[in-house]
């Protein structure tokens, strides 16, 4: 027996009855697999709505994360300045210079000091790198006043500035 070619793709699944249909295949309504090559549709709501939402986020951490950092970096505390202006107080009076350390004290001590002190004369300033004798330790601050402990290394004794900001500067001001 002879049978007769079948034309086409085989067929799978349960035969089919009536006539043979043309065409592409028969699918559900609103379904459409997808063709080779074709770029899956995005979907736009849930993008735009994380850029909306997302952007403004990570720009904000952004930001945030800068400003932090440059405070870090550049910021220095009342402690390290008064550290610093108490060190430059003793080296000038260290080196006998009346005038620069008259130049780091309140106005109302300057004054006094230079009096006490005397006109200082020409070359009596010793203008080498001090060799520091003392260190500087338990600064305290309260607002715009502070105090700081010098320490002499020799003799171990200790003593008490206090210090007081004037024009955006620590300034010595005699004991606390």
């Amino acid at each position: 027996m002879m049978s007769t070619p079948q034309f086409g793709p085989p067929s799978f699944g349960p035969p089919s009855f009536g006539p043979p249909q043309f065409g592409p295949p028969q699918q559900a309504p609103g379904f459409y697999p997808p063709q080779p090559g074709a770029i899956p549709p995005v979907a736009t709501r849930k993008r735009r709505m994380w850029l909306v939402v997302g952007l403004p986020v990570v720009l904000l951490v952004v930001v945030a994360s800068v400003a932090v950092g440059l405070f870090l970096v550049f910021h220095t505390s009342d402690r390290d300045e008064i550290t610093t202006a108490t060190y430059a107080f003793a080296d000038a009076i260290e080196r006998d210079d009346v005038s620069a350390a008259a130049g780091m004290m309140c106005t109302e001590r300057a004054t006094a000091f230079r009096d006490a002190a005397g006109p200082t004369k020409p070359g009596s300033a010793d203008t080498a790198a001090p060799r520091r004798r003392f260190e500087v330790a338990d600064v305290r601050v309260d607002g715009d006043t502070a105090s700081a402990t010098l320490r002499f290394t020799g003799s171990g004794a200790t003593r008490n500035l206090g210090l007081r900001k004037e024009g955006g500067a620590w300034k010595v001001c005699g004991a606390p």
